[in-house]
C-alpha cells in the first residue's frame, strides 16, 4: 500500500502469440470496492460466546487461569488481539500482546489487508467497573489512559502502563474508502504490464492490459479475468508490444505525478485527469449521443436541415476524445470507426462536468501503469504509458480488536463487543 508513497504489499504471466508492435502512432461487480470484505460474514455482536469467566495474565502477558471448559488457548501462551469477533470460531488474529515491567508491548501480524491498525488503546483499574464505560455497560476506548497513534507499516507497540488489577486493551481497526482508499491501497513495488489485445472494431476499448504482481490490481476483475482491464493510450509519442512482459509502476489519476513522467513527448497534460475520469464514467462504446459541431450546437443534415439522429460511440471516439484531453498529438492510430462530431459530443459533455471530477462509490477511478526501465534506473518510460479503469472503493469501514478477545469476558451489562482481562496470577 501507499501513504504517499509508502511501500505495502507480487506471478508472472506468460502467453503464447507472435509479437505485435504498435503504439499510438502506429496501427498495428463486486460493488463495495476492490476486494471482498474478510469480516462480511462475521458477527460482531458479542465478544467469543459471550464468556463471563476473566482470564488471567501473568506479569509477563502470559495465560495463566482461563475457563478450561470453553477455552482452548493453551496455558502459558501470548494474549491475542482479535478483530471481528462475534463467536468462538469467527475473526481474525492482529497481534499478540506481552508485558514487562511498567510496559505492555504489542506486536501486530504481517498483512491483514486491506485493514490497517490505527490507534491503541490500554486502560488498567482496580476493578472492572473503573474501565472506561457507558451507562449501558459498554466501554469507551477513546477515554482509556492510554491513546497511542499508530503509524502504517508500524509492527510493534510499547506503551508505558502503571498495571493494576483489571485491564483491556483496544485496537482502532480501519478500511479506508474513496480514492483516498485507492491511492492509499495501491501497490508502490514493480509490477509487470502486458497488453492482451490490440484496436479492433466492436472493442469495448483501445486494447486490454493485464496487471500481474500488483496486489488487488492483479487480484481485481472488472469482467475479463483477474488483473485484466479495459486500456487506453495516454502517450503517442511511445510504442509499445502485444503479448511481451514489461517492467512498469502504477499510479492513481489522482497523485501528483513525478516530473520525469510528464511534459514534452510524455504525459502532456496530467491537469486534465479530472476530466478523463469523468468522460469514462459518463461514456462507453455503444452509449447513444448527438454529433455536436465544435461549437457545441446540435449537427444537422445540411442537405435537409435536419437535426442528425443520435448515434453509437465506438471505442474509437472515446479513445479519440482520451488524446484531446491528454496528448498534443492527436493521432488516429490504432483507431476504427470514429467521428469528430461524435467525439465534439464527449468533449462538450466533459467540458460542461467534468471539471474538479472526484468519482464515488460504485464508480471507476483510472489507474496509469508506466513501462519503466530496470531497478537501477526506473525513472526512464520504455514503453507506452497506458491507463486502466477499475472499480472505485467505497465506503470506510471501522473495525475493533481486543486483547484476549476470541475468549476474554465481555463487559457486564454491556450490548457491544469488547473483552477486559486479569493482570496477575493467584499463587
Amino acid at each position: 500500500m501507499r501513504t504517499g508513497k509508502t511501500i505495502f504489499r507480487s506471478v508472472l504471466f506468460i502467453a503464447l502469440a507472435a509479437i505485435v508492435i504498435y503504439g499510438c502512432e502506429k496501427s498495428g461487480n463486486l460493488p463495495d470496492g476492490f476486494k471482498p470484505d474478510p469480516m462480511a460474514s462475521s458477527s460482531i455482536l458479542g465478544a467469543g460466546s459471550n464468556y463471563t469467566f476473566v482470564n488471567s495474565f501473568d506479569g509477563g502477558g502470559l495465560l495463566c487461569s482461563k475457563d478450561g471448559s470453553y477455552n482452548d488457548q493453551p496455558l502459558a501462551t501470548e494474549m491475542e488481539l482479535w478483530m471481528g469477533v462475534g463467536n468462538e470460531k469467527a475473526g481474525t488474529l492482529v497481534g499478540t500482546v506481552t508485558f514487562e515491567p511498567g510496559k505492555a508491548i504489542i506486536k501486530l501480524t504481517g498483512d491483514i489487508f486491506p485493514y490497517v491498525i490505527t490507534a491503541a488503546h490500554i486502560h488498567f483499574a482496580a476493578t472492572v467497573d473503573g474501565i472506561p464505560h457507558t451507562r449501558n455497560g459498554n466501554p469507551v476506548p477513546g477515554q482509556f489512559e492510554y491513546n497511542v497513534p499508530v503509524d502504517p507499516g508500524q509492527s510493534e507497540i510499547t506503551v508505558p502502563v502503571e498495571f493494576e488489577e483489571f485491564g483491556a486493551i483496544h485496537l482502532s481497526v480501519v478500511k479506508y474508502g474513496g480514492v483516498e482508499g485507492f491511492n492509499y491501497y495501491l501497490p508502490n513495488d514493480p509490477v509487470t504490464l502486458r497488453i492482451v489485445d490490440y484496436p479492433t472494431a466492436g472493442n469495448p476499448s483501445y486494447f486490454k492490459l493485464k496487471v500481474t504482481g500488483g496486489g488487488f490490481i492483479s487480484d481485481y476483475n472488472m469482467g475479463y479475468g483477474p488483473g485484466v482491464y479495459t486500456g487506453w493510450c495516454i502517450d503517442v509519442d511511445n510504442t509499445i508490444n502485444l503479448n511481451v512482459d514489461y517492467p512498469a509502476m502504477l499510479y492513481s489519476s489522482y497523485e501528483s505525478l513525478p516530473s520525469w513522467m510528464t511534459g514534452p513527448g510524455m504525459i502532456e497534460s496530467p491537469e486534465n485527469f479530472d476530466k478523463i475520469n469523468y468522460l469514462i464514467n459518463h461514456f462507453s462504446a455503444g452509449t447513444m449521443v448527438q454529433p455536436l459541431n465544435a461549437d457545441c450546437s446540435t449537427r444537422t443534415d445540411p442537405s435537409t436541415g435536419l437535426t442528425v439522429p443520435e448515434e453509437a460511440l465506438t471505442y474509437s471516439d472515446i479513445q479519440r476524445a482520451i488524446w484531446h484531453y491528454i496528448d498534443n498529438n492527436q493521432s488516429t492510430s490504432g483507431l476504427s470507426t470514429w467521428s469528430q462530431y461524435r467525439v465534439n459530443a464527449i468533449v462538450c459533455a466533459v467540458e460542461a462536468g467534468g471539471e474538479n471530477f472526484v468519482p464515488g462509490c460504485n464508480q471507476k477511478i483510472v489507474f496509469l501503469v508506466i513501462p519503466t526501465g530496470n531497478a537501477l534506473n526506473f525513472q526512464v518510460v520504455i514503453g507506452q504509458p497506458v491507463i486502466g479503469e477499475i472499480q472505485v472503493p467505497c465506503e470506510t469501514i471501522s473495525r475493533t480488536a481486543w486483547g484476549d478477545g476470541k475468549f476474554g469476558a465481555g463487559f457486564p451489562g454491556a450490548k457491544q463487543w469488547g473483552t477486559y482481562f486479569k493482570y496477575g496470577c493467584n499463587p
